[in-house]
């Protein structure tokens, strides 16, 4: 049974990414901070629970709420200074926001 729930998770997967669904900049930043949960990640930014859920919504949900690279610099002091990785923002001419923590900078 347990090989048949890795094919559907799988399966799942290989949808997501054939639909064109990328990761929005909150969701990498939520990945690069290590935390282990959402409600943990929201604890060591400082924001709300449900409003941290927003930013980390998939890219087609209506709901999501965009994250701004102001929003990204506070998350990043807030993350550092409670004693999480720090993670560098980038933010470039064309738009684009890339982020690094910092053994990835060394």
């Amino acid at each position: 049974m347990s090989g048949n729930n890795q094919t559907t998770s799988q399966e799942e997967a290989e949808r997501m990414v054939s639909k064109g669904i990328s990761e929005t900049v909150a969701q990498k930043f939520y990945r690069l901070s290590g935390c282990s949960s959402k409600v943990e990640f929201a604890k060591k930014i400082g924001y709300h629970e449900m409003a941290t859920r927003l930013y980390l919504l998939r890219e087609d949900r209506k709901s999501r709420k965009p994250c701004n690279p102001n929003t990204l610099h506070r998350w990043a002091r807030s993350l550092a200074s409670g004693g999480g990785p720090r993670i560098t923002i980038g933010l470039w001419p064309d738009g684009e926001i890339t982020m690094q923590t910092e053994e990835d900078t060394e």
